[in-house]
């Protein structure tokens, strides 16, 4: 009689198994995580825009109540048109003496690029926050 041998260990079957589990969870997973990455990331372009804008106020105060000739990083003191971690660009989308418009536009080659939902942000002298996505300024802005 032969003896009795315990198998210990997997088999080729039960590990292929294992990873296509693994592979569907995986699938499910990644575009809802992606998507709340760029919901989160969201915030550094609001936070960029509502600091330009009270140095814009700062600047019109200064400068006999007019907004020209502001610059975003010589007037302002801004070091660079980029947010903190580099996923907006920051721009004068437009400019007057009386008013001006600040823009964040997800920065190229990042994946706020794909934002759909909110686009780029825009802020006005008024106060008025605006989006070129195709959702709610209200939701994007986290108001």
């Amino acid at each position: 009689m032969l003896p009795n041998k315990k198998v210990k260990g997997i088999t080729l079957i039960e590990m292929l198994i294992a990873v296509v589990i693994l592979c569907i969870i995986i699938m499910v997973a990644a575009p809802s995580y992606m998507s709340y990455l760029r919901k989160s990331r969201r915030a550094e372009a609001t936070i960029a825009l509502l600091d330009i804008a009270t140095r814009m106020e700062r600047y019109y105060a200064e400068n006999n109540h007019s907004y020209n000739n502001a610059s975003m990083t010589s007037n302002l003191g801004l070091a660079s048109t980029t947010t903190s971690h580099g996923y907006y660009t920051l721009s004068l989308a437009s400019l007057s003496a009386n008013t001006y418009t600040l823009e964040a536009a997800p920065a190229a080659e990042t994946s706020q690029t794909a934002d759909s939902v909110c686009g780029n942000f825009t802020f006005t002298q008024t106060g008025k926050k605006g989006i070129t996505g195709t959702g709610k300024a209200s939701a994007c802005w986290g108001s």
